[in-house]
């Protein structure tokens, strides 16, 4: 949600109107602010151009137009979206570190059949979880009948890094895949094992009544 030139008291009240409206909503609410102003041209009705001031964080308007606000308010949505999944990601390598060290220092993994289950079902719930909203970073669909409005939403995704921070989300994402092969892997190999271990136990006691 972008809420333009509104004080904290008017930004609370629409939040609060359209809480009705949420679905899954997250557990703490982020927030990304910068500022915008209207271009100097515009005061004297001259033709201006709407742009990001990057040295001072703040965007520029040549207009009051819905459409302008609209067209970079999708960017700037999806840079906040893509906060929260960030975060995710986040906690999920932090609770996973503990895993690695151990497979870095010994080899293997101390956890019980059970556990390195429960961590298989944990690590593919979040990955499955952040694929299913990453469709949230695509064009909306806004632009498909008002091309000529994009050119501001891709300057906003640019000047918010949505494109690098999605691909360094997805390396995480990535990681997160290995450590879910790895522990399918261990979990693998403790099962053979007990299977050997069991193979060999019945062995032994055929042998036993054999002799």
């Amino acid at each position: 949600l972008s809420i333009w030139g509104g004080n904290q008291q008017e930004e609370e009240s629409i939040l609060e109107k359209v809480k009705q409206f949420e679905i899954e909503s997250v557990k703490d609410v982020a927030y990304d602010h910068i500022s915008f102003e209207y271009h100097e041209a515009k005061k004297s009705k001259e033709n201006s151009k709407t742009f990001i001031d990057e040295e001072r964080n703040k965007i520029v308007l040549g207009d009051e137009s819905m459409h302008t606000k609209l067209s970079m308010s999708h960017a700037l949505a999806q840079s906040v979206k893509l906060m929260i999944l960030e975060a995710s990601v986040s906690q999920i390598l932090e609770k996973a570190a503990p895993i690695q060290k151990e497979l870095a220092r010994t080899g293997s993994v101390s956890l019980s059949k059970k556990e390195i289950s429960k961590q298989i079902g944990n690590l593919f719930n979040e990955r499955y979880s952040i694929n299913l909203h990453s469709d949230i970073l695509d064009t909306p669909e806004f632009f498909w009948r008002r091309p000529s409005y994009e050119p501001l939403y891709l300057m906003t995704a640019e000047f918010q890094d949505i494109s690098v921070r999605q691909g360094i989300m997805n390396h995480r994402l990535d990681i997160i895949q290995e450590l879910y092969n790895v522990l399918s892997n261990e979990l693998n190999y403790k099962h053979s094992a007990r299977l050997e271990i069991t193979i060999v136990v019945l062995i032994a006691i055929e042998v036993m009544l054999a002799l």
